[in-house]
Formats: structure tokens, C-alpha cells, sequence
């Protein structure tokens, strides 16, 4: 009994900490990183467990190690060590993970430990919800008055549990992802429960309505769709039925207030502002130099300061392009070691059109897709999903289908 509980600590607290990330508070990570290094002491054979992963270790090293010598070579020390900070977990949580006792089995628990958590997560945010449009309903129709439209309570939702609705976005895409591969992974046994689980997620997705993870999740969609009608004889009926749900649910989702609104102002969104003169700044660094790691928030500034700021509504300095941030701050080694890192999990795909490459593709196409909108891999919560979760397919990989 012992030994099969000390089995299950890790995958559980591992499970965990992407969820600990996003709701409850980053200054707790640490917290959960030291009970997952401490577990790791009931491990066994941790020297040939690492022997035998260390090459998955190779992206995560180049990758920190561009940051540490962008670091190093920084003319402020300061405000490049507080970027390089938050990319310990890039390489302290892989390193775990590969120098633990895995199977499949454990590594399916991690899932199911993270999909249960997330969907009571969802319940309890809902709750949360309704017990706000009860006791502030006077307050919500002032809100939309002033606004001018409906999209208060939405805009709300993610807040009530002190959520960012991107992040909580990615959280529900990877879950989809994992959903869409039970036949290869079994997180359930039962079909109905991967069917409810996918209506929650989805439903939740609508719910917070950011833009780009909805985009990723519909691509996701599709193509699973793609790959089941590749591999089963689909009859008319069940094809008139699948484009009927599609067509409804279409309609349904350019009829939420919040995400319609957001649709409207993609043209103006101040968050891009500074994008043209990120491009500036790189290409008199001849597209090869970099200005310094976390430095290109420092030329915005004094940009801002002597030319005025005409946006109205967003006021911060983060590109919200991951692309870009790395490419101004460190240059070509810095966008290279980015590139090298997110397709890494697609170099270990035998087949193209697999269970498996299934989810390699489609976490590849996540972070592919959302790192041109987000910065995600300069902020610690983005740092845990992306850690957690490719380290977690690159230990699937090793199994056969």
C-alpha cells in the first residue's frame, strides 16, 4: 500500500501545478516544484531513468542557456535576471520528469488528476458566477448601460476566480487535446464521460471567448474530425448531423456579446501598437543582434515618453508576441531557440496521421498559433504549461500505439 501510494504523489502533485499556476497564485509554484523535487526521492533508478531521456533535454537546455548568456552580456543585470528567473521552471521541470520511474499508466493519471481538477474548477467558477449575478445585478445592468452593451457578465467571469481568460483558455485546449486521444491514452473508459467532459470544456471556452484559443481549439477540432472520418465509414446521416451541429454552434458563438465585440475591434487593437517598432528596432540590429534580454520594454518606454502614447485603453509595453519579444531581446539565437523548442515534440512523431502525433501536432499548433498574440513563455504560467505538458509528450512518445 505504501509503494502504491508513493506511486501516485508525483503524477498528482505534477497534475497539479499548471492548475495551482493559473488559479490560485504564481507564489505558490514554488511550492508544489519543491514537493514534486522531494518526491522524486521515493523514484527509483533516477541516474538510468535520466541516462536513457536526456536527449528530450536538449531543447530546454538551448533555450535557457540563450537566456542565461543574453543574461550575462545584458548592460542591465537587474531587468534581464527577472525574465531569466521565470525560465528555472523550463529546465527544473523537465529534468524532474525525465529522471522519473515512468509508464503509461502514470503518466495517464497526470491527465486524469488535471482533467477532474479543471472541470470541478469549472462548476465552482459557475456557482461563483451566479452567486455575483444575484447579490450585484443592479451594479451589472449600470455596467452594460455605460458600456453600452451586454458583455459585463462575461467579461467577468475569469475574474471572479482571479483567472487570466487566455491562460485558462490554453488550460481547457490541452485538456480538449487529451480528450480528443482517449483511444490511445483511456484517461476514461466510458465514452459518454469524454463526450460530457468535451461539451464543459468547450462550453467554458465560449464562456471566457478569447479570441485566439478559440481559433486553435476549432483547428484541433477539425482536424481530429478529419482523422476520424479518415479511419471510419461515416453514413449520411451522421455527416448531415455533424454539419448541422457545426453550423449551430457557429451561430451560436458569433452571437456571444463579449467575443462578437472582440471580433470588432481586431483591426484596432491597441495591444499591437508597438509592433511596428519592434520590427524597426530589429532591423537595425541587421535581424541578427539583440537589444538585451527583457530590454525592449525599456525602448518602448522611453519611446512613449518622448513621442506620447495615443492609446486609449491598453497602456502596457508587453509586444503580446512571443516571436517578436525574443527576436528584439536576443536576436536570431533568440527566435532560433524559441522555433527549436516548440517543434521539438513534432521530431519525435513516426507517423504523420497517428494517435499520437495527434497531440504532438496539436500542442505544436497551440503554442505555434498562440505565441503570435501572447508573450506566454516570458510569464511563469506560461513557462509551467508549456513544461509540463510537452515533457509529458515527449514521455508518450516512448510507447507504442
Amino acid at each position: 500500500m505504501k509503494n502504491l501510494k508513493s506511486q501516485y504523489i508525483l503524477p498528482f502533485l505534477v497534475g497539479l501545478l499548471p492548475l495551482v499556476a493559473i488559479f490560485i497564485n504564481e507564489r505558490f509554484v514554488p511550492f508544489i516544484i519543491i514537493g514534486i523535487v522531494l518526491s522524486t526521492i521515493l523514484e527509483k533508478n533516477i541516474k538510468n531513468n535520466f541516462l536513457e531521456n536526456k536527449r528530450f533535454l536538449l531543447p530546454y537546455l538551448i533555450y535557457v542557456l540563450t537566456f542565461v548568456l543574453f543574461t550575462i552580456v545584458s548592460s542591465d543585470i537587474k531587468i534581464s535576471s527577472k525574465v531569466l528567473e521565470r525560465q528555472t521552471s523550463m529546465i527544473l521541470i523537465p529534468l524532474i520528469l525525465f529522471s522519473c520511474n515512468w509508464n503509461k499508466e502514470r503518466l495517464v493519471y497526470i491527465l486524469r488528476i488535471y482533467i477532474c481538477c479543471l472541470t470541478i474548477i469549472f462548476f465552482l467558477s459557475l456557482g461563483k458566477l451566479f452567486w455575483f449575478i444575484y447579490n450585484f445585478n443592479d451594479w451589472i445592468q449600470t455596467m452594460n448601460l455605460n458600456s453600452n452593451s451586454y458583455t459585463y457578465v462575461q467579461f467577468k467571469f475569469p475574474h471572479l476566480i482571479g483567472a487570466h481568460p487566455t491562460y485558462w483558455s490554453y488550460l481547457l485546449i490541452v485538456a480538449n487535446l487529451f480528450l480528443l486521444s482517449n483511444n490511445y491514452l483511456k484517461i476514461f473508459s466510458k465514452k459518454g464521460i469524454i463526450i460530457l467532459m468535451l461539451i464543459i470544456f468547450n462550453f467554458n471556452l465560449l464562456i471566457l471567448s478569447a479570441r485566439t484559443p478559440l481559433l486553435i481549439n476549432v483547428l484541433i477540432h477539425v482536424w481530429a474530425l478529419v482523422l476520424y472520418f479518415r479511419k471510419n465509414t461515416i453514413s449520411s446521416r451522421k455527416l448531415i448531423s455533424i454539419i448541422s451541429l457545426a453550423l449551430v454552434g457557429a451561430i451560436l458563438s458569433f452571437n456571444i456579446p463579449l467575443l462578437r465585440a472582440k471580433i470588432h475591434f481586431i483591426i484596432d487593437d491597441e495591444r499591437f501598437f508597438l509592433w511596428p517598432l519592434a520590427y524597426e528596432k530589429i532591423q537595425e540590429n541587421y535581424f541578427i543582434l539583440g537589444e538585451g534580454l527583457g530590454l525592449g520594454n525599456q525602448i518602448f518606454k522611453n519611446y512613449i515618453l518622448i513621442h506620447g502614447d495615443p492609446r486609449t485603453i491598453y497602456h502596457g509595453f508587453d509586444l503580446h508576441n512571443q516571436y517578436l519579444t525574443q527576436w528584439l531581446d536576443m536576436g536570431i539565437l533568440g527566435l532560433t531557440s524559441l522555433v527549436y523548442l516548440i517543434l521539438y515534440p513534432c521530431t519525435k512523431i513516426s507517423k504523420l496521421i497517428s494517435p499520437k502525433s495527434f497531440m504532438h501536432l496539436g500542442f505544436t499548433m497551440l503554442f505555434i498559433i498562440s505565441l503570435n498574440t501572447e508573450s506566454s513563455l516570458y510569464r511563469l504560467n506560461g513557462v509551467i504549461i508549456y513544461s509540463v505538458f510537452s515533457s509529458i509528450l515527449l514521455l508518450l512518445s516512448k510507447f507504442k500505439n
